[in-house]
Parts: structure tokens; sequence; C-alpha cells
């Protein structure tokens, strides 16, 4: 009988003790993290082994967690919140175990797929369509004139994601040399020394759209309410979400362009469990966001006619070699 490691733990909704610690989530709220915790027990040959990562340290290259060493697992499925930030702990846990077990999603990819920038370069290189995008360094602010003269609007994005907020639109080089000038003498440097610039591109809200992909293939998509959407400037807009919590979303119609793209997308970056945030722009979609936590909303799955915990079963035994097919979709 094979061994799959698993850390899914819930997602708590307010008001529950766990909601206080969102370092301790998971990334499923209880309506599809009880039936896929109960799928999970009842595949043929499969043993799942409860294990949270997250409590583990490293001994001689070996993931511990308690007093034992982990081992004799054939794989490792997790989907839970870790530390974003560079080098973070729990990333190098998961690296730690992935050097020896099978690990799904990929610690290694998700982390490039995690970092704006990385993944806006992946997909750029691949011939995919991403928003013009600068890195560059508070020293070298002047170097962004020009390109603020031909863009005419950006976006200063966290490399990271923070549920659109700490996005700022800047419209002039003034405005971005100001705005880079005061986060560095009031906070010191970004994490990483350098600051994410993108290009803002005119889009229709109304065509937004996030697009999920589990496992290589299109599962749903959808778009924010406009509950969820703020104006940044006169007809200029963003998601923004204040607490952080997802939600206010409705099913959204998507074409064969953005099915086309997420796939491949979610091919170059090599996550199995990914979302991306498109717009409509005159040559077609654009991704503008790459989501390594994307939402699931029950409602959302179903207008797709995709059941969702037939997905992430397949997703989690994906880590397991020569997985059987869970089911046809």
């Amino acid at each position: 009988m094979r061994q799959l490691g698993v850390c899914v733990p819930v997602r708590p909704e307010a008001g529950d003790p766990a909601f206080a610690r969102p370092e301790r989530w998971g990334c499923l709220r209880a309506p599809l993290h009880t039936p896929l915790v109960a799928r999970l027990a009842v595949v043929p040959d499969v043993r799942v082994v409860p294990l949270d990562f997250r409590d583990g340290y490293v001994r001689d290259g070996v993931l511990w967690v308690g007093d034992a060493p982990v081992e004799g697992l054939d794989g490792f499925f997790w989907y839970c919140e870790v530390d974003r930030a560079p080098g973070a702990y729990e990333l190098e846990l998961l690296k730690t175990l992935a050097a020896r077990t099978p690990v799904v999603p990929d610690p290694f990819r998700w982390e490039l797929a995690l970092d704006k920038f990385q993944a806006h370069q992946l997909l750029q290189r691949a011939g995919l369509r991403v928003p013009e995008h600068v890195l560059f360094d508070a020293a070298h602010i002047d170097a962004l004139h020009p390109v603020m003269d031909a863009w005419g609007a950006a976006l200063l994005k966290p490399r990271r994601g923070a549920w659109g907020q700490g996005v700022h639109l800047v419209e002039s080089f003034a405005a971005l040399r100001d705005l880079v000038g005061y986060v560095t003498s009031v906070a010191g440097r970004a994490p990483d020394r350098g600051f994410l610039l993108e290009r803002y591109y005119d889009n229709d809200m109304t065509r937004w759209a996030s697009v999920t992909v589990l496992g290589g293939e299109v599962v749903c998509a959808y778009r924010k309410r406009p509950e969820k959407v703020t104006a940044m400037a006169p007809g200029r807009f963003k998601v923004f979400d204040a607490g952080a919590q997802g939600g206010a979303v409705e099913p959204a119609e998507i074409d064969d362009a953005q099915r086309e793209l997420a796939v491949d997308a979610a091919q170059v970056l090599g996550c199995a469990i990914i979302g991306f945030d498109m717009i409509a722009t005159e040559d077609g979609p654009m991704i503008v966001d790459e989501n390594t936590s994307p939402g699931n909303y029950p409602e959302v799955y179903a207008a797709f006619g995709c059941d969702p915990v037939e997905a992430f079963t397949a997703v989690a035994l994906s880590a397991l070699p020569t997985s059987p097919v869970v089911a046809d979709r």
C-alpha cells in the first residue's frame, strides 16, 4: 500500500478559535475540505498519513516532525498557508522533503509562481502575454523616467501578492520617484531590494477573469463583484480585498484564447494548483497576476460542471508514482 503524506488543514471561518492564527490556515473551507478529506481516506491502496510539515525541522538533510524523521512516504500533498517571505523557513522544510519524496505542489515551482517578477519572466520567455515590467532598485530610479514617459501609467506591486493591498497606481515619473523615496526613507529597502513596476493597461473590468487550473486543466473561472473592485483613479480600477478573505465572486465566461493561455501558463510554471488573473486587451487576453492559492468557491465549480473534490483528489494522488486516474472530468 502506498503512503501519501497530507497537509490540508481547514480554512476556518470568522469566530472559530483558529481564525486568529492565519499563518496556520488551510486553503479550503469546510464545504470543500470535509468531503476532500473523506474522499482521500477511501482511495484504494493508498494510506493517508496526516503530517503538518510546518511543525518540523531539518536534521542532517532530513525533515523531522516531533521526535521522528519523515520516512517511508511515497508522495506528499500540501495545500495550506506558508510564510511567503524570501527564504521562508516553511518552504525550506518542503524543499528538504522534496529532495527525498515527490511533493505536490512542487515547492521550488510554487516559490517561482509566487514571485510575480519571476513568474512574469518565465511566462514572457515562453511567449505568453504578461504586462511590460521593470525590476529596479531605488538607487536607479532615474532610469525609470523614459519608461514612465512611454507608459503613461504603471502599477507598483508587491512581488508576492497581498490581495490587492499595496498595489499603487502611478501616472508620472515624479509620482513614482516620490513614492519610492518615501518607502525607502521610512521602511528601508524592499525585502528583495528591488521594486516591481508593471505597465498599466486600460481594460474593461466586466471582462476581468480569474482562471483556475488544477493538474493542468482549467476547472473554473470567476470575476469579482463590484464590492471587491476599487477605483485607483478615474476609469482605472483594481481588485481589492481589505480583509484578505476572498468571496464576492460570480462565475465568469471565458473563451478559448483565455483557456489556452491559462493551460500554457500553468505548464510553463509547473505548479499543480494555480490561478491567473486576466484582462482583455485589443490584442487578446493578458495575464496580470499569478495566484498560487486561487479562490475555491463551490458555486463557481458547479457552474463549470466541475467536481472540485475529484479534481483536488487527482492533484493529491499525482504525488504518487503511477497514480491511478481517479475520475473523468
